[in-house]
């Protein structure tokens, strides 16, 4: 269970699930992470293996409101069957205080504001 989110301004952001339990018969569709506040909603990639994974890039981040709001994951059954599994979760928005930032990713060329 996650309890609570931090995310940077400018920083990249990546979160990994596993899925677990649940009715061996219901097929997964989609898996969303949104937070209606800050007007987010990625969807998960599946990895197989029942692992999932959704990464918001830092030119995504850095447009953010720092605050604490929540979020949401939803999963979608094949079914069209709905589920919030996690609803309403702590999300901190931190502003970023270094001056490091990154320009495109990693093995990509990086800018150092020291």
């Amino acid at each position: 269970m996650i309890e609570v989110l931090q995310l940077v301004q400018g920083d990249i952001f990546e979160l990994t699930l596993t899925v677990t339990g649940g009715d061996e018969t219901m097929e997964i569709d989609s898996i969303y992470f949104s937070c209606r506040d800050q007007k987010i909603v990625k969807k998960f990639e599946s990895l197989g293996d029942n692992l999932y994974f959704i990464s918001i890039s830092p030119d995504e981040t850095k447009k953010l409101n720092p605050k604490i709001t929540s979020f949401d994951i939803t999963v979608i059954f094949d079914d069209g069957g709905i589920v919030t599994e996690v609803y309403q979760n702590k999300l901190e928005i931190l502003r970023k205080r270094n001056l490091i930032e990154w320009i495109g990713y990693a093995n990509t060329k990086q800018k150092h504001n020291y």
